[in-house]
């Protein structure tokens, strides 16, 4: 199995002009179409939060994607950070 193929997870915070934007629902509908699983959040510092989980080539198509986000977004920072795939996460989601 190569490493494109194998299934693994990051967890990233993306600062800027990300809540109010439709930023969560750009998320969800790009990991759906990437058949990435997970979710994201809105935080209370004005940041957002996804946990994603898929193969390895179609999360860093959606990390690619997060950096920019919709229209009106301004990304100013983004951290991430990759994990060991431990339990499989369902449909992505958007939760509070």
């Amino acid at each position: 199995m190569s490493v494109d193929e194998e299934t693994t997870s990051f967890q990233a915070t993306i600062y800027g002009v990300v809540q109010g934007v439709n930023y969560r629902l750009f998320t969800r509908n790009t990991a759906d179409s990437l058949g990435v699983t997970g979710w994201v959040r809105n935080r209370k510092d004005g940041s957002v939060q996804v946990v994603a989980q898929g193969k390895a080539s179609n999360l860093h198509e959606l990390i690619s994607q997060l950096r920019v986000g919709p229209p009106h977004a301004n990304v100013t920072h983004f951290e991430i950070e990759w994990m060991v795939s431990e339990e499989s996460l369902g449909k992505f989601c958007i939760t509070r």
